[in-house]
């Protein structure tokens, strides 16, 4: 999972597919404009900041467009192997995350997990990384987040989805598996 996620870790519990190109530090892909995006970035490492509004990206990190875009396209561009994003992991230390839901893509912005239930451990992939390791995720989730007008929302959410926004929300907090 993370940076860019993989499937089929998510949902088996199994290896990431083999594509893109891995090395020892992480994974590289590329996005649908065609750039190379290497998951092994010293802002992968860093905590994210809050967005407070659209307009606040503006002068940081290239604009609300260029960063939701890249986040997005590199998740559509990857969908064989990627079901999560995070800013971070594009090199824009921003408070988003993109999900992949089944043919469409959720952005969140500023997303926060406010309660889990259920816990279970299984072994998770990430492109950040080699290799898989185990970890503590929850089967429900409830989230408040900002969607992309900035109207505050909070949803529960349980499954797969739920795993996936676990693993994108500690890449916020610069936590790699």
């Amino acid at each position: 999972l993370g940076a860019c996620s993989s499937r089929d870790t998510v949902a088996a519990g199994g290896a990431a597919p083999a594509s893109g190109t891995a090395s020892s530090s992480g994974f590289t892909v590329t996005d649908m404009r065609g750039k190379t995006i290497s998951f092994d970035t010293p802002v992968q490492r860093i905590a994210t900041t809050v967005i407070p509004s659209p307009s606040m990206i503006a002068a940081v990190d290239g604009g609300y467009d260029r960063i939701v875009g890249i986040n997005e396209s590199t998740l559509q561009a990857n969908r064989q192997i990627c079901v999560g994003m995070a800013a971070n992991m594009i090199g824009a230390a921003k408070c988003i995350i993109a999900v992949a839901l089944y043919t469409d893509v959720l952005i969140m912005f500023n997303p926060v997990i406010v309660s889990r239930k259920g816990a279970y451990t299984i072994k998770e992939g990430c492109l950040s990384l080699p290799g898989q390791r185990e970890v503590t995720r929850y089967k429900t989730v409830t989230v408040r987040y900002q969607d992309s007008t900035f109207t505050e929302k909070t949803m529960v959410f349980t499954g797969m989805i739920a795993q996936i926004i676990q693993h994108e929300c500690d890449h916020l907090k610069g936590i790699l598996i």
